[in-house]
C-alpha cells in the first residue's frame, strides 16, 4: 500500500513538471 502511494505522489509530482515546463500541454494536465 506505501509503495502503491509512493509511485503516486511520482507521478503527481511528475505531472507537476510537465505542466510547469511545459506551458502548451498546460490544459492537458490538468484535464487528465
Amino acid at each position: 500500500m506505501e509503495g502503491l502511494l509512493q509511485a503516486g505522489s511520482s507521478y503527481f509530482y511528475y505531472k507537476l513538471y510537465i505542466c510547469r515546463t511545459r506551458v502548451l500541454f498546460w490544459a492537458v494536465c490538468w484535464t487528465s
